[in-house]
Order: structure tokens, then sequence, then C-alpha cells
């Protein structure tokens, strides 16, 4: 999912919110077809799963949504990015036990599963085609929180360091700053994937039922709701560097609790502290390349 995320920018400045959209809606149509239908050795699965599908969800998730947001919306932009990454959350505290539900029902055919996937992407593709739209620009509208709109003291505080200097990439690049927003994502979601690469294989390794396990990686999913909510405010409230540190300060004090915790213990209790806390770390980093770091561009090139 990380790689491919400039291709994914590069569709966006290219061919827009939408067809970029659409355009991981495909793929992980193409990747959940060939999981379904053609897969028989473990390389047809790092194809299908690793490359296909994750690819897609590059495409139509994180970033298409955050440009989406920091297009349509000024004031409050924190909050209103939390509520929609937050979608994410909910569909994985339903779909996981759904998905055990199915795997159970019809004897561990996990084929049958990929094609209810493929599904659900034709669907995304349609919602995208019909309803979202580039710009408010589009519609006649403006950006919410635009020019004439009253700022509070909040909003002022944590709009104190917000650049307005329309940077380049290659600008971005050569910057300090950048890299340690990079950094500071990477020890964000390295962890949070690898938690969730191994949580099903070691709570059924340890003895959990399958369904007390996915119900495990539901809540862990619906957790980090919480999370994003409490970051998203955090982001209207105050300075992005300050709302980026006390995610990380949340994000370790959950880790501490899952290595505290022992294994016949390790199901529910770990999967709501952390999915908490590393909800309200992970998607203070998706906000803080849109909000910039500082009014002067000398300083964001320090």
């Amino acid at each position: 999912m990380g790689i491919p995320s400039i291709l994914v920018g590069a569709s966006i400045v290219r061919w827009g919110i939408r067809r970029t959209f659409g355009i991981g809606s495909v793929l992980i149509l193409v990747g959940a077809l060939w999981l379904s239908l053609i897969t028989s050795k473990p390389w047809h699965y790092w194809m299908g799963f690793g490359v296909l599908t994750a690819t897609g969800i590059s495409f139509g998730t994180i970033i298409p949504a955050a440009t989406a947001i920091t297009r349509w919306f000024g004031r409050y932009r924190g909050r209103t990015m939390a509520v929609t990454l937050s979608a994410s959350g909910f569909a994985g505290f339903f779909i996981a036990p759904l998905i055990n539900r199915i795997l159970t029902a019809n004897g561990g055919n996990w084929r049958q599963a990929w094609a209810i996937v493929a599904g659900m992407a034709v669907v995304s593709a349609i919602v995208a085609f019909l309803f979202v739209r580039e710009r408010p620009e589009d519609l006649g509208q403006s950006v919410d929180g635009g020019p004439g709109a009253a700022s509070s003291a909040k909003s002022t505080a944590a709009s104190a360091r917000v650049s307005k200097f329309p940077w380049e990439p290659q600008q971005a690049y050569g910057t300090l700053a950048y890299w340690m927003i990079l950094v500071g994502a990477i020890a964000c979601q390295f962890p949070f994937f690898f938690f969730t690469a191994h949580w099903l294989l070691h709570l059924t390794g340890v003895g959990v039922r399958p369904a007390d396990a996915a119900f495990a990686m539901g809540l862990f999913t619906l957790g980090a709701v919480f999370g994003r909510l409490i970051g998203g405010w955090l982001m209207d409230a105050m300075e992005g560097r300050y709302a980026f540190m006390l995610g990380f300060f949340a994000i370790s004090w959950g880790r501490s609790w899952r290595f505290e915790f022992l294994p016949k213990h390790c199901g529910l209790p770990t999967a709501q502290r952390y999915s908490t806390a590393r909800g309200s770390a992970g998607r203070l980093f998706a906000l803080i390349p849109s909000r910039g770091i500082t009014t002067d561009r000398r300083l964001f090139q320090r």
C-alpha cells in the first residue's frame, strides 16, 4: 500500500479524485476475482492480495479521501477528516465477524468471501462515479470556512503555522520537515500493519475461538474510530505538531498494554486500548501534510 502512494498522488493531479477512486475499485475488483477464481499457489496469493488488492486499497482510501477533505473544508478540517476516515473502523467492526460467519457457514470456502469483496468493489465504484465531486466550485459552492468565515481563538491557534505557500513536490522533498513527517508516518503505520497481519493468527494460536478472534479484530478497528475523532478534534484545537506528539504518546501507551497483557487476556482489552491510541496518531499524520508546518517558507526549509 505504501509504494503505490506516489502513483496515487500523480493520478489525483492528472485525472482527479473521482477517477482515482474508480481505479482503486477496479484494482480491488480484479484482485478479489483473482483470489476467488484463480489462486491456487502461494505466488497467486501474493499477486492478488499483496499487489492488486493492496494497490487498489491505496488508490481508493486515505490519499484521495484526505485530498477531497482538504479541498472542501477549511474550518473544522480535522474533525471532518476524522469522521470520513472513521468509516473504515465501522466497516471493519461489522465486516470481520460477517466474513467469519460466511466462512463458518460455507465450510471455510474463502473464495466465496473474496467474491463478496468483489461485489463491494463494484458498489464503491458506482458510488464514487455518482456522488464524488472534485471541488466545491464544481457545484457553485465555496470551501467551508473560507475567507468570509469567522475565526475562533481555537481555529486561530490551530492554523498558526499552516503554510500558505503553494508548495511543489520537489520543493517539499528538499525540506527537513517533510522527511520528519514521513519518518513519523512510517513509525506509526508499520506497527499497525504488523499488528493486524499477525493478530488473528496469534489469537487462534493461543486458543481463542475464530469467532472471538474475528470479534476482537472488529473491536480493534472500531476502537480506532474513537482515536480518530479525538485526533481530529485536536487538529482543530491546536497546532498539528503538538497533536502529533500527543498521538505518539498515546500509541506508545497502547503498545505497552499489548506487551503487558498475558496471552489469555490479549483479545479484547488490548485491541480496545491499542486501537484507540493508534487511531489518534494514525489519522493525525494524514492531516499534517495538508495543513503545512508554518506560514514562513524559510522556517519550513530549516
